[in-house]
């Protein structure tokens, strides 16, 4: 009876102990999940560039990725005065396929921004382009929205009508479907 009864303390020690190691083990591994997944952590932060003295005009929108991940861009989405614009053509209210020299273009939608890397969107030095672009960032009703992802799919939306410094975590990137921003080539 006496050797039954050690048995039994025996085992249930060995049951607490085996519990304990097991919350321990579970414990490291959030702990190294969250730790891996800071590690490669994107930051993407839009930049607006704006000079306009008599002889020097200059805007620019970039976005540069200050984190210490590579950051997968999802679509961009730019709303003038509400309604979406397209392309540049429909951002600048320039006629469609309008040769547009004096802007610079790149896309941003659906590429891969390495840690440190920055994009231009568009930029022009053209006077009355930048005068057109500083009243058209002034507006209330324009925004731009982009959202961006981490290479383990931890996802976040940036709206520039609610706030630029303070990502929204989302479960993945919207599809703005017809309403994306894509230059023209």
């Amino acid at each position: 009876m006496r050797l039954a009864l050690w048995q039994n303390v025996l085992a249930f020690i060995g049951i607490l102990v085996g519990a304990i190691a097991l919350y321990a083990a579970l414990n490291e591994s959030a702990a190294v999940r969250q730790q891996t997944a800071a590690a490669v952590w994107p930051f993407v932060q839009m930049t607006i560039e704006d000079r306009a003295a008599a002889d020097d005009a200059h805007f620019a929108i970039s976005f540069t990725n200050v984190g210490v991940g590579p950051a997968r861009m999802g679509q961009l989405r730019i709303l003038v005065d509400g309604q979406p614009a397209r392309t540049l053509s429909g951002l600048t209210a320039s006629e469609p396929g309008a040769a547009l020299p004096d802007i610079s273009r790149n896309f941003l939608s659906n590429r891969v921004i390495s840690p440190g890397e920055s994009i231009t969107l568009l930029s022009t030095n053209d006077p009355a382009r930048v005068a057109y672009f500083r009243d058209l960032v002034a507006r209330p009703a324009s925004s731009l929205s982009y959202c961006y992802c981490s290479i383990f799919d931890a996802c976040w939306l940036i709206d520039s009508q609610r706030n630029l410094h303070e990502p929204e975590a989302v479960a993945q990137c919207p599809d703005f479907a017809a309403d994306a921003y894509q230059p023209e080539a």
